[in-house]
């Protein structure tokens, strides 16, 4: 499945409930610059669907692993029902790939992700295992 893809079927899923993320704030990525917005969007016709966005960790020298231990405690009290990532989860090698690995199995589950650019400039097979 392509980024974009993946991008339109969560961007149709947040319709149906609530969508969140975290975002690093300005300057250098600190776990005090973590935050968590979350977006109610009607949509006719659902029970509702809790989904937890997260895209561009750049796990390594660029993302220190406080931050990234802040997204995931964020991402796991907001008791999605679907975690959507969308790629970059390197940065410029594949040395954090242990780092990765701990990061998504702190998330919830169900997940679904998508490769992003710097993955595959990185080596796609490697990340996606």
């Amino acid at each position: 499945m392509t980024r974009r893809k993946l991008l339109r079927i969560a961007g149709a899923a947040a319709f149906g409930g609530v969508a969140a993320g975290f975002v690093p704030l300005t300057g250098e990525a600190s776990p005090e610059q973590c935050r968590l917005t979350q977006r109610a969007v009607s949509w006719s016709g659902t029970g509702g669907l809790r989904l937890m966005h997260l895209t561009d960790p750049h796990v390594g020298w660029a993302t220190p692993t406080e931050l990234l231990q802040q997204a995931a405690l964020l991402a796991s009290r907001t008791n999605p029902d679907l975690v959507v990532l969308t790629g970059d989860y390197v940065n410029r090698s594949l040395r954090y790939l242990g780092e990765l690995r701990r990061f998504l199995r702190a998330l919830a589950r169900p997940r679904v992700a998508t490769l992003g650019n710097h993955d595959h400039w990185c080596g796609a097979p490697a990340v996606t295992r």
